[in-house]
């Protein structure tokens, strides 16, 4: 990655770093490499940046990563003064709703209506959880130096805290759209409003296949084409390429298993089109099958989403 494009995070680093290497895919930097007075390796990188988690500090031998030993995770913590755990909270809960309104379904005789109107309030909390991941992302104060890293940096193999950014005034939108993270937010807050819109009618009896196949599956599928997206996005930021093999990482199982559970929700939404009309095909079975799955593997990777932003 060219070093010239390193304003395209427009972040600000202490004069006295050298940067080594800004790495990331297509035009977007998700991560750059200084080496310190000390000689060690200071590792940047937007999500961990963004969730308020530390820098990674490394040896170095020349060129060459001495990886740090790995920490053990936290497996639950409250922290309700901070958005991103409300982010992995409200996540979590929406995906247990939609897990639980897609068990009955794979049962005989399930009650369509009752279903319909638990997976609304599911989608209702991917909305409330997809705008707050946007809030996050555009609140974030990048032109903050790294300066207190510096002061705080200790001559051992560890972590350096990221300080607290402060916000004067919080902006409700914003357009921002040479960062990744933006983008991806704003395409899965996209989806989830549209996903709202097929849950919703959804509730509704009496409709006609025609009408269904345009105000559910339609809506459906286009929600969760835009689910496999933002979510494809997020796997880019986390491993600084097109695809990166990290099962080590926490933040890498968190995209990987939200991207597969797009997939399953996407699936699903397909299988719709075919329950009804001229042609008809394992649309019972492939929908309930996708979207139990598809929840199933969201609510793993949020509730990763909590451990993460409490591996400070």
């Amino acid at each position: 990655m060219s070093m010239a494009n390193i304003h395209l995070i427009d972040f600000k680093f202490p004069q006295y770093w050298q940067q080594l290497k800004s790495s990331g895919a297509a035009n977007f930097i998700t991560q750059v490499i200084h080496r310190l007075p000390s000689g060690n390796l200071h590792i940047w990188s937007s999500r961990r940046f963004r969730k308020r988690r530390s820098s990674e500090i490394r040896m170095s031998e020349g060129i060459k990563l001495t990886k740090s030993s790995p920490k053990p995770w936290k497996y639950w913590g409250w922290q309700m003064q901070s958005l991103t755990w409300w982010i992995g909270f409200i996540f979590t809960v929406g995906s247990l709703i939609f897990a639980i309104g897609s068990i009955p379904a794979m049962f005989p005789n399930p009650p369509d209506r009752e279903i319909a109107q638990i997976n609304f309030i599911g989608s209702v909390c991917f909305t409330i959880g997809s705008y707050a991941a946007l809030l996050e992302v555009i609140n974030l104060n990048l032109d903050i130096k790294l300066e207190r890293d510096a002061e705080i940096f200790v001559e051992t193999i560890g972590s350096v805290r990221h300080p607290n950014l402060s916000l004067t005034k919080i902006k409700w939108f914003d357009w921002q759209p040479h960062r990744i993270e933006f983008q991806s937010t704003l395409i899965q807050f996209f989806g989830a409003c549209l996903f709202n819109i097929n849950c919703f009618f959804a509730t509704v009896s009496g409709l006609t296949w025609q009408i269904i196949d345009l105000i559910v599956w339609l809506p459906s599928t286009l929600a969760s084409f835009c689910f496999c997206w933002a979510s494809y996005l997020a796997v880019m930021e986390v491993c600084h390429s097109y695809w990166d093999w990290k099962p080590q990482d926490i933040d890498w199982w968190i995209v990987i298993l939200n991207l597969i559970g797009s997939v399953g929700f996407l699936s699903g939404s397909l299988f719709g089109f075919w329950g009804q009309g001229l042609v008809q095909c394992c649309q019972e079975w492939g929908t309930n099958f996708s979207f139990l799955a598809g929840s199933l593997f969201f609510l793993g990777g949020s509730y990763l989403m909590v451990p993460e932003m409490l591996d400070r």
